[in-house]
């Protein structure tokens, strides 16, 4: 008669997920509970062959780390960015997207996030490791600026000025 084995743990990582347990079939998912063979419970092989190749089940962890951070642009150097704001997310789940979401107002207050920025990731697979890191870039809001002197007569031409800059 066949003797059940005692399946062992795995010894093994795999960064950004759970091991479950295992599987005769190689696509297993964690879902597929009557599948799986959970460690410290019995195995008995089935079929006629010499070996069997068991396969590991993994789960995805859903606390996962990735990181956002907001760029502004420089006052005196236009189209230079300066980091102002970096965010920890702990709720990432390996293999699903993370996005990031432009900020207003607070420290962010005359500036516009800006969509376009070569450099700009606003959405990223979340990966096992804990490296993922999105990237917004604001540029600073335009005012016009026109001086008007006596009797509100305009004395010099409109300008368009950068939020936050100094006017003398």
């Amino acid at each position: 008669a066949d003797t059940p084995i005692e399946l062992p743990a795995v010894t093994v990582e795999r960064l950004g997920y759970t091991f479950i347990g295992w599987s005769e079939r190689q696509d297993t998912t964690p879902a597929d509970t009557r599948d799986i063979i959970y460690v410290g419970e019995n195995y008995l092989p089935t079929g006629n062959e010499q070996e069997k190749t068991l396969y590991a089940v993994w789960s995805p962890r859903t606390d996962m780390t990735y990181t956002v951070e907001h760029y502004v642009e420089q006052i005196n150097n236009i189209g230079q960015y300066d980091l102002r704001l970096t965010e920890t997310f702990n709720d990432g789940k390996v293999g699903d997207l993370a996005y990031a979401i432009a900020k207003e107002g607070g420290d962010f207050e005359g500036f516009t996030e800006n969509s376009s920025h070569s450099d700009r990731v606003g959405m990223a697979e979340v990966k096992g490791d804990g490296s993922t890191v999105l990237k917004l870039y604001y540029i600073r809001d335009k005012f016009d600026l026109v001086v008007k002197g006596e009797n509100a007569t305009t004395v010099g031409t409109r300008v368009e000025v950068p939020y936050e800059t100094e006017v003398t």
